[in-house]
């Protein structure tokens, strides 16, 4: 009886042996899913026990349930927790769909309890790796696709130089396919230039030391180089390294514009520091950071005394300093100003008092999110010498034209009157030479009167003076046409005015002057009985631009350089009514308001007349 008892115990834990066995083989089935391995293991538990021909199981894990074939939830039943990671994930349990005698816990026997609880502990442990695996080949997943999906170019790099990986930006920049690029060598991305270093930063790698700011040229499939910036470590397997991990990140781009600047720098320096101007850069503070070497030639301070200072205590006036302090605060906001964007003339001081007449332009620009200002001040000493040396001049001028007014004109007009006088006098009897002289000296008195008005005409051209205001081109243009039309009609000139002639910001009298000259002289030179003007005039910016156009024979190219000098008739030899300073008279009266004067014509062609004169607001 013993023996059948210890027999009947071992053919007892042969059967859980098996389970054991055969649970673990599940498990170990290449490619089986959890729910598959659950789904196994629920079918061997039933033989197991001492009675299988009454048994079934079940499992539950995570909501879900396994069951074994024909169950039925009994009366009798033996359980165990499923334990994941320290917490209850499910439950095993082994029914008896009939009642068995009695054993040690109920129908079932202790070592079916050591049983049922050495699979639970095992589905645990077997669930709990399942998850890690799952979780870790999600997240390797996860790397590989933010790896691929980089904008970052990175890189995989064996100890003898090969390439075993490259992301998908990388293959992008460079142009190679993804098979092939496990045939790359170093040497056949990296410049030859950048190589040496390159090894050197990559032998630091695999020595364990991480690298960082790698730069280098990579060249592309196509020869094409990009510029790199970067990062690299080692990857260890056992001790020994077995790959670099490089990030780089191109910076093509962001080099060609720092290049850019670094030669516009450089320009800006070049040009500078030669620049006849002063240039002056100032911060939201006023503080001085650049002085060329013309502002420390023009107001005596050298760079190191200058930078850092402030500006308007350096060099500005003390009258400007209270509208400097008034602006200083919406400067530092907006970068305007009142002086912003103007040029203007004013007086600045020298590091040894001295007054130094400027004229300086002022702008604005934002470095580091901070405004600074900039000023181009040029010396205008010489400039202002010579204004008084002109501004003498034209008192000479003035003293000269009062004399040709009065002084000699009023003795002229006498004699005129007089010799008139003696034609008219009956009683004076003459013979026929004595009147032909008597009517000689009239008319050279009266082209006598002619001169002293061209004269006269020409020294007031110039001349400082005469109000500049707003003055509607067009209705100069007609007053003057209306005052002409005798000897217009006398022509039968046919004249043609373009429509709305832009205001401009002249004397009116001067204009009118200008325009009475360039009419006469195209009416004297015009072709005959045919001739035609056309009048036109068009606005560029902040100047109008007038031409006078004629179709008369032309004026040689020769002669076109001398033509606004004074005295200079268009032809010579003939007989003219004035001295040949009509067009020099309205040179002096263009370049007076700030102007230019110049004409194109050709023998044959015609002659048109230019003159530019500041545009109104």
């Amino acid at each position: 009886m013993e023996l059948a008892d210890l027999n009947l115990a071992l053919r007892e834990r042969l059967k859980e042996l098996d389970c054991l066995y055969a649970i673990a083989s599940i498990i170990e089935t290449p490619g089986i899913t959890l729910e598959g391995i659950l789904e196994e293991v629920v079918k061997v538990l039933p033989p197991a026990w001492q009675y299988p021909e009454a048994a079934c199981a079940r499992i539950r894990l995570d909501d879900k349930e396994y069951r074994s074939f024909d169950f039925e939830p009994g009366s009798w039943s033996l359980g165990s927790d499923i334990v994941v990671s320290g917490d209850k994930a499910g439950t095993l349990e082994v029914f008896y769909l009939e009642e068995r005698p009695a054993a040690d816990v109920g129908p079932f026997l202790r070592e079916e309890k050591r049983l049922i609880a050495a699979v639970a502990d095992r589905l645990g442990r077997m669930v709990e790796r399942v998850r890690f695996e799952e979780a870790l080949m999600a997240s390797e997943e996860r790397y590989r696709d933010l790896i691929e999906n980089a904008s970052d170019l990175i890189q995989s790099v064996s100890p003898d130089g090969r390439y075993n990986y490259v992301n998908r930006a990388w293959r992008e920049a460079l142009g190679y396919e993804e098979k092939t690029v496990t045939d790359l060598r170093l040497e056949d991305v990296i410049h030859p230039d950048d190589l040496d270093h390159c090894r050197e930063a990559i032998g630091k790698v695999f020595a364990g030391e991480r690298a960082t700011g790698i730069e280098a040229r990579f060249i592309c499939k196509d020869g094409r180089e990009i510029r790199v910036e970067g990062r690299a470590s080692c990857y260890m397997e056992a001790g020994k390294p077995a790959y670099t991990r490089g990030i780089f990140r191109d910076v093509t781009e962001r080099w060609r514009m720092e290049e850019a600047l670094r030669e516009s720098e450089e320009r800006f320096r070049a040009i500078a520091s030669t620049a006849h101007d002063a240039i002056i850069v100032a911060d939201d503070m006023g503080r001085v950071s650049y002085w060329n070497p013309a502002a420390e030639q023009i107001f005596g301070y050298t760079p190191d005394e200058a930078l850092g200072r402030n500006m308007h205590e350096l060099v500005v006036a003390p009258v400007y300093h209270e509208q400097y302090m008034d602006e200083m605060s919406s400067f530092r906001e907006s970068g305007e100003g009142s002086v912003i964007g103007t040029t203007k003339e004013m007086i600045a001081r020298s590091k040894d008092g001295k007054p130094v007449p400027i004229e300086a332009s002022f702008s604005s620009l934002q470095i580091g999110g901070r405004w600074h200002a900039v000023g181009i001040a040029r010396d205008i000493t010489e400039r202002k010498a010579a204004e008084e040396i002109m501004l003498a001049a034209n008192r000479e001028l003035e003293a000269f034209a009062h004399t040709l007014s009065h002084d000699l004109r009023t003795p002229l007009a006498t004699a005129f009157g007089y010799a008139r006088m003696l034609e008219n006098y009956k009683a004076l009897n003459l013979d026929e030479d004595s009147r032909e002289w008597l009517g000689e000296i009239s008319r050279s008195l009266s082209y006598m009167d002619v001169m002293i008005t061209s004269l006269l005409a020409y020294a007031r051209a110039g001349l400082s003076g005469g109000d500049s205001t707003r003055v509607e081109s067009s209705r100069v243009l007609e007053e003057l046409l209306q005052s002409m039309k005798p000897a217009l009609e006398e022509r039968k000139l046919e004249i043609e005015v373009a429509e709305d002639l832009p205001a401009i910001q002249v004397d009116a009298v001067r204009l009118r002057q200008v325009l009475q000259n360039l009419l006469d002289n195209a009416i004297k030179y015009g072709a005959g009985t045919a001739a035609r003007i056309y009048i036109g005039a068009r606005r560029e910016g902040d100047l109008v631009t007038f031409h006078v156009r004629d179709n008369g024979t032309g004026i040689p190219a020769e002669k076109l350089q001398s033509i606004f000098d004074p005295f200079v008739s268009l032809k010579s030899g003939e007989a003219s009514s004035g001295l040949g300073i009509g067009l020099s008279t309205v040179k002096r009266a263009v370049e007076g308001w700030g102007g230019a004067v110049w004409a194109e014509s050709g023998r044959g062609e015609g002659t048109t007349f230019y003159f530019t004169a500041p545009a109104a607001e």
